[in-house]
């Protein structure tokens, strides 16, 4: 390829011809103006002189000189280098069709010459007599670079930009790169490798596409999840309205504060609000004779309201509340509701030990004193110490030490402070120290109840069976409230076994309980689902809210596990609401 440019001043045209045109005069392309190719930079042989490589051959001797015979007149040089430039389309050539196609039959490989007329088709080898397909007819048609490559050339210039150096001028061209390159006119330009950055960007783009459909994935499920959360609390509440509904009070405040905590989850605070406070309304409206279990549902519903409090962020996206007046209100409403003095103590060590890690160490001292006054009931006064103590700070120490003085070691300590250093040290993580507290001369009911306020903020195996050592020497009858927490802190620990005895000699409304509490401990330490037909085992009882409780209990353990429950035939359409709500409170995470 030679590159010049055009010596026209006014042009100044960069070109690029082939070496066959060196030396003759064309025209420019561009203006028009007639040039002369150079010849090659490459020193070109001069003949008769040696080089070195190349044998001189001696000269021929030149015959005679024959006749000159008429011929047709030579065409012009110029005007055929100018036609070679030219974009003017080709003269046709008259291709002679040949008459017969020459192949080799596939069977027999004997050389056939057949018919052009029977180009594709069928028909039998004139030798072996079996079928063949007749190949179609080739007609061999001089290449032109005007016409090699699919499409308008112009079109596909003006889209790649890619105009030919010199000889096509712009993208007014009607051959396309690839047809100048199978003609032979041009070099066809070499791919650059992607290279380690290629890579890294590509790598980069696909990354960022599957974390932006990852993102549409995800907002779309969790639309869905809403909207089947939203229909599903409206048919709960349509079916609480009803006139007709039979479900127990207790129930009903199952299923509302479940319908809060969906809606909790889904950033609407003002809605959790509002079933919360119907829980617990409901929850006040339950029989005398199902003390038990309306407060225990306030210990717990008490504990779920703790999630009402944000940060400040939260609050201002309107996800949460503030901690003072609103969550704590709440959650002092209900402690206050609680009408056995033992399990509001019970409520307020397990909400002193939330709050503690939400740094909320003053509203979990106003939470522990509720409704009581601390000379009427002085083991208010312990749980307030253990607070003040177990975070181990200067203030806290010095607020502690005006209420309680520090046991004196090997003598035997007064059950309240006791109780006090027992609950402190376990809040500060100081284990030993609580079993020696615990441990420690006395009469068994105050050591149980030492164990009790230690399990209540950490499990222990060694407080555990201390507990059960104590209840065990116990000859007097034990305190329900305390053998019912026995119970649920050894079924978890799985060791029921050892509890079990005691259930015999408990009023019936708590040893119902207390089965429930050790078939629910047994359902969470197994991790497996539990049939309806494990209900069976609880003690029969004439009111339907302990088991209708304990079977919405089994339908959201099963929920967790990924099995969600069907309708059950018997009693469907009472049971419809705890199904379906159980089976979405269910994918909820699990209360630590």
């Amino acid at each position: 390829m030679i590159r010049l440019r055009c010596p026209n001043p006014e042009c100044r045209k960069p070109l690029g011809v082939k070496d066959q045109l060196a030396g003759k005069r064309v025209s420019c392309p561009s203006c028009k103006k007639p040039l002369v190719i150079p010849m090659p930079k490459a020193a070109v042989p001069t003949p008769g002189i040696p080089q070195p490589g190349i044998p001189v051959k001696p000269p021929a001797v030149k015959p005679p000189t024959p006749p000159k015979k008429p011929t047709r007149p030579l065409a012009n040089v110029d005007d055929l280098a100018a036609a070679a430039l030219s974009d003017a389309p080709a003269k046709p050539v008259v291709v002679e069709t040949p008459k017969t196609i020459d192949f080799t039959c596939p069977f027999c490989d004997e050389e056939l010459h057949l018919a052009a007329a029977l180009a594709g088709t069928q028909s039998p080898c004139p030798e072996c007599r079996r079928i063949i397909k007749i190949p179609e007819l080739k007609v061999e048609k001089p290449k032109d670079w005007r016409e090699v490559g699919p499409g308008n050339a112009a079109d596909y210039l003006r889209r790649q930009g890619d105009v030919l150096e010199g000889v096509q001028g712009d993208v007014h061209s009607k051959a396309s790169t690839r047809a100048l390159v199978e003609a032979g006119a041009i070099e066809e330009a070499p791919v650059p490798p992607v290279g380690i950055r290629g890579w890294a960007r590509r790598l980069a783009w696909a990354t960022s596409a599957v974390l932006v459909l990852a993102v549409v994935v995800w907002g779309i499920s969790q639309a869905r999840l809403s909207s089947v959360r939203s229909r599903a609390i409206a048919a709960v509440l349509a079916r609480l309205k009803q006139p007709d509904n039979k479900l127990p009070p207790l129930v009903r405040a199952e299923l509302l504060q479940g319908c809060a905590l969906l809606e909790l989850d889904q950033g609407h605070a003002a809605q959790a609000l509002e079933y919360f406070r119907a829980a617990r309304g409901n929850a006040l409206d339950e029989s005398a004779n199902l003390r038990v279990d309306q407060d225990l549902f306030l210990k717990e519903l008490a504990l779920q309201q703790v999630m009402l409090g944000g940060s400040e962020l939260e609050v201002r996206q309107k996800r949460k509340f503030d901690w003072q007046p609103v969550a704590f209100q709440e959650m002092r409403d209900t402690v206050e509701r609680i009408q056995s003095i033992e399990v509001q103590l019970w409520a307020a060590r397990e909400l002193g030990a939330r709050l503690l890690t939400l740094d909320k160490r003053p509203l979990a001292m106003l939470l522990a004193q509720g409704s009581r006054d601390a000379a009427q009931v002085p083991a208010i006064k312990a749980v307030q110490f253990a607070l003040l103590f177990g975070p181990n700070d200067k203030l806290g120490n010095d607020l502690a030490g005006e209420m309680f003085k520090a046991p004196t070691k090997g003598k035997p300590a007064d059950p309240l402070t006791r109780l006090a250093y027992a609950e402190g040290y376990a809040r500060r993580g100081q284990m030993d120290d609580a079993l020696e507290m615990v441990s420690a001369r006395g009469l068994p009911k105050d050591r149980l109840e030492a164990a009790l306020a230690v399990l209540a903020v950490s499990a222990d195996d060694k407080i555990l069976d201390e507990a059960l050592k104590a209840a065990s020497e116990e000859k007097k009858s034990l305190n329900p409230w305390f053998v019912l927490q026995l119970a649920r802190h050894a079924a978890r620990a799985g060791k029921a076994d050892k509890v079990q005895p005691m259930l015999g000699g408990l009023p019936k409304e708590f040893r119902t309980r207390a089965e429930f509490e050790l078939m629910q401990a047994k359902w969470q330490r197994e991790k497996s689902v539990v049939p309806p037909t494990s209900l069976d085992a609880l003690p029969p009882d004439d009111s339907k809210t302990p088991r209708m409780l304990a079977f919405y209990a089994l339908i959201v353990h099963n929920a967790r596990l990924g099995q969600p429950a069907t309708i059950p035939e018997t009693d469907g359409a009472v049971l419809e609401p705890l199904v379906s709500l159980g089976n979405l409170v269910g994918t909820l995470p699990a209360p630590k």
